[in-house]
């Protein structure tokens, strides 16, 4: 493959320096983007999310130079996107000591460091499914919750004794943001209720193939108690 169509994107796990025989040595991201040509390597997006609870997304962006740092994050595990690439341009091939990290998290950890390699490379010569929406399962776990809003129990429903849950189709952009609700199965006094709440809910980003991606989740939501 001629080098032109290649950016290549190397990132590097290192470990903050330790402060004290008591404190834990925090890992950090850093690293710097290469091989664009006639292009600026500026405002890349790199984007860090945890690999299940506790939910963590760390955010940073590319320098002019290239470089970029994030904050200290959490020993575990990570999936990594890149956002902001050049138009044309998708992730190939995305690597950590032979791991394949468009389907494997990174285990972060404060003894080793680790280098991770990202291969950019014209949309055309990367043969990969495409959908506007992916749909958990199939080994693409739930999105994980950020922030979540209980439902108010409606006072006609209560007054009634209704004792049953809500499911819904939720889809969540790329952001983590509630986009549309869909009730699949409800109660008519309760159905309104549990959806204002869910469209106020803000999940972690779902990481897949290297990129942050919209996703349809199915959500159950109780009322009263059984």
């Amino acid at each position: 493959m001629k080098s032109h169509h290649l950016l290549l994107l190397t990132l590097f796990l290192v470990l903050a320096p330790q402060s004290g025989p008591s404190q834990s040595v925090a890992p950090i991201v850093v690293g710097r983007v290469m091989g664009l040509r006639n292009g600026s390597v500026a405002s890349f997006q790199i984007v860090l999310v945890s690999d299940g609870p506790p939910c963590a997304v760390l955010e940073t962006h590319t320098q002019l130079d290239g470089t970029f740092r994030t904050s200290p994050v959490r020993t575990g595990n990570y999936r990594l996107a890149v956002s902001g690439l050049p138009d044309g341009y998708g992730i190939k091939t995305m690597t950590a000591a032979g791991l394949d990290l468009l389907f494997n998290s990174v285990r972060v950890v404060t003894s080793t460091p680790t280098q991770v390699l990202i291969e950019l490379a014209p949309l055309e010569e990367i043969r990969r499914r495409k959908s506007s929406f992916v749909r958990v399962g199939d080994g693409l776990r739930s999105p994980c919750l950020i922030r979540q809003i209980k439902p108010v129990y409606p006072s006609q429903a209560k007054a009634a004794r209704i004792v049953e849950n809500v499911i819904m189709e939720v889809r969540v952009d790329k952001n983590g943001y509630v986009e549309d609700v869909t009730v699949i199965k409800g109660h008519p006094l309760l159905n309104q209720s549990a959806v204002s709440a869910v469209r106020q809910w803000r999940y972690a980003p779902v990481v897949f193939y290297g990129t942050m991606v919209p996703v349809v989740t199915t959500v159950v939501v109780p009322f009263g108690s059984k």
